[in-house]
């Protein structure tokens, strides 16, 4: 019985000190965690010069804001590693998924959002625009109207830059502009500690705290590029003039940028290497708030989301916060169309206010032959030298060849992402084709050429292919006509850029998909592929105010995305009626047409002398189009005049399949042409 009874009194003590431990285990907190959030709260009130008291206050009023939903400035103080404090309006900080969404409710706050990363995605390309002929600049060229960019500020987001490259050399430059407001900050660490920034390379910025917190500790914080992309970037947008640059001895000739006497200003926001390089939410928008501090004129961001884009997905991230607001202080902002070709619908950066660049290919081919020892011969493209796995082998490959002129060129690169733009039904996207393919420029002697580990060469030059290139080539171009038309607004550059663009190769046919060998269509080449010349004497342009894309935003889809943007600290009141329709945008696309007629409205601004306009218009398939009136007469420059066009589908439009015309003013001189599309038609009853 002693047993018994002792034994029973240590099951109940047992019994109850598991009953007891595992109260107190319940009772314990769980640790959330904490995630990197970006509060967005729109546009500050200080307005567009801000001084460092004001900086001071909205960093002030951010931990205030969120003390009052953790419980003490302290732990807001540790939480915000980001306070956007000059142009955009919000923080970034580490927050559990409950607190993001207590801060969501606000009525202050515009969006609360996890950060995303994103990934980076030419000695010929010149002449193939038109600014050279045979080695010497045409004296009708944009380089010449522009003044080769001088004293322009391009600045570029992406993986940084090697300072000592020929190509950022400050021989023969004057003092650094006055607009320029960066300061002297270059993060660039040499040996005996000398500043590597010049009169051409004004400074170099790095951020990164959100890529750590994401991916870890980095071995350097310097903005010297180890990738070589940025540097690519850079030089191909506004480079130097360098003589005798070739590739393994192929491509010779002179590198240079669209505006080769631009000043650059490097903002590093993409680290890591051999492919693996990533760009966070985070430290893009802080580098964006620097950026339009800093006084830059154009801003190359050659980056991507490094995951696909569904029509569902769309939120208002760090390069669409960014970029809205460098719009709306004058800075035109280009971005590639993203890499994800060639299926359709793969766009990426498809706001209005983003210049939407595709790629596509020159008349330069690098080509090399691989012979087997059958005598099978297979073309292909290369750089690499001779090469011929033994005595006898299996197959052997001979030295790569430079061939110009290719014809057909351009074709539309099979890499590059094309439309229909699934998140703004209305607006076409990409904007515009530049050169992509196969381009020369500066690189990074540390960096592997071909992103591979096992890659042990060094080129200070180097061949690269991508929508990235495309988006630096018509940054240079932006920076001339920046330099021509110093008080022309971001829209009016963009409008410039694409309704003088061709939809021809140098066959004179219409340009072709590289993928297939197919006739191209708009939402390949957007507008079509860029010509720097005329884009410098555009005739007509459409303007857009930043009002303008606000409103568009009230109604469309995403009406709820920025109807609370505080335009500086007073809500933004969407107009009672819009018609999508009417954005006075550079191309006109109607979602779904039908038997009713569409009212289309657009108003361009003469930036030509007085002149009288006459339309022309080749209708897409299946649809009528009127426009009225059928001529415009200006008698100055900048007046402004609105036309109407009118598109009704016909019975003879049965079918799903896209449609695409094109509408064109012309004075004689001057042809200023919009694209039409129909991506879709509705269903009509037979």
């Amino acid at each position: 019985m002693g047993l018994n009874l002792q034994g029973s009194t240590m099951f109940h003590l047992l019994l109850s000190s598991f009953l007891i431990c595992s109260l107190v285990h319940l009772q314990q907190p769980a640790y959330a965690i904490k995630k990197p959030y970006i509060v967005y709260l729109g546009s500050h009130s200080h307005g567009p010069k801000p001084s460092s008291a004001d900086m001071d206050f909205a960093t002030t009023s951010h931990y205030n804001f969120l003390a009052s939903v953790l419980g003490s400035h302290e732990r807001a103080k540790e939480a915000i590693f980001y306070s956007y404090n000059r142009h955009i309006n919000g923080f970034a900080a580490l927050l559990e998924d409950d607190e993001a969404a207590e801060i969501k409710k606000n009525p202050k706050v515009v969006s609360v959002f996890l950060s995303q990363s994103h990934k980076v995605h030419t000695t010929r390309s010149w002449e193939f625009l038109g600014q050279e002929r045979n080695g010497r600049v045409r004296a009708d060229s944009a380089w010449v109207k522009g003044r080769f960019g001088q004293n322009v500020i391009i600045g570029s987001l992406d993986t940084g830059v090697w300072p000592e490259s020929r190509s950022f050399r400050d021989d023969g430059y004057g003092p650094i502009p006055r607009k320029w407001r960066g300061g002297s900050k270059c993060e660039l660490y040499s040996p005996r500690n000398r500043t590597l920034c010049n009169r051409k390379l004004l400074g170099a910025k790095t951020f990164y705290k959100g890529y750590q917190i994401k991916h870890g500790s980095l071995d350097h914080t310097s903005a010297r590029d180890f990738a070589g992309h940025g540097t690519h970037i850079l030089s191909t947008a506004g480079g130097n003039f360098v003589r005798k640059v070739s590739v393994l001895n192929n491509g010779n000739g002179t590198a240079k940028g669209g505006s080769p006497r631009a000043r650059l200003a490097v903002y590093k926001v993409c680290w890591g290497s051999h492919g693996s390089e990533r760009c966070t939410d985070e430290d893009l928008i802080y580098a964006f708030d620097q950026a339009i501090d800093d006084g830059v004129d154009i801003l190359c961001v050659s980056l991507g989301s490094a995951t696909p884009l569904h029509i569902d997905d769309w939120s208002m991230g760090g390069i669409s916060i960014g970029s809205f607001h460098a719009v709306a202080r004058g800075i035109v902002v280009v971005v590639p169309a993203g890499n994800d070709g060639p299926k359709l619908q793969t766009v990426f950066s498809v706001e209005p206010w983003i210049f939407t660049v595709a790629a596509g290919s020159i008349d330069r081919e690098f080509s090399s032959n691989i012979t087997r020892s059958n005598g099978q011969r297979f073309k292909g493209t290369s750089l690499a030298p001779n090469s011929s796995s033994q005595r006898n082998p299996f197959a052997f490959m001979k030295n790569a060849k430079t061939i110009i002129p290719v014809r057909p060129a351009p074709r539309v690169s099979a890499f590059s992402a094309r439309g229909p733009n699934m998140i703004f039904p209305s607006i076409l996207k990409p904007d515009l084709t530049a050169p992509g393919q196969d381009i020369i420029a500066a690189y990074s002697p540390v960096a592997s050429p071909t992103g591979l580990d096992s890659d042990e060469a060094h080129f200070d030059y180097n061949i690269l292919s991508g929508t990235s290139m495309a988006c630096a080539h018509v940054s240079g171009i932006a920076g001339l006509l920046k330099n021509h038309h110093p008080n022309w607004s971001p829209a009016m550059i963009k409008s410039a850029i694409m309704t003088t663009a061709s939809i021809l190769d140098n066959t004179f046919r219409q340009i072709l998909d590289q993928q297939d060998g197919r006739v191209a269509t708009p939402f390949h080449y957007g507008a079509g592929f860029v010509r720097p010349n005329l884009a410098m004497d555009p005739g007509l342009v459409y303007d857009l105010s930043p009002s303008d894309y606000l409103n568009f935003l009230c109604f469309s889809r995403y009406e709820g995305v920025l109807l609370q943007v505080f335009n500086y600290n007073r809500p933004y009141r969407c107009p009672r009626s819009y018609k999508l329709e009417d954005f006075n945008y550079p191309s006109i696309t109607l979602p779904f047409l039908g038997m009713k007629p569409v009212n289309v409205t657009r108003m361009v601004t003469n930036v030509g002398p007085p002149s009288t306009y006459t339309v022309n218009v080749k209708a897409p398939r299946g649809v009528k189009v009127v426009v009225l009136p059928r001529t415009l007469t200006f008698q100055r420059t900048n007046q402004k005049k609105s036309y109407m066009v009118i598109l009704q589908a016909s019975s003879l439009a049965q079918t799903s399949d896209p449609s695409f015309g094109e509408l064109t003013w012309t004075d004689g001189k001057h042809k200023v042409r919009s694209p039409i599309v129909i991506p879709q038609y509705e269903k009509m009853a037979i």
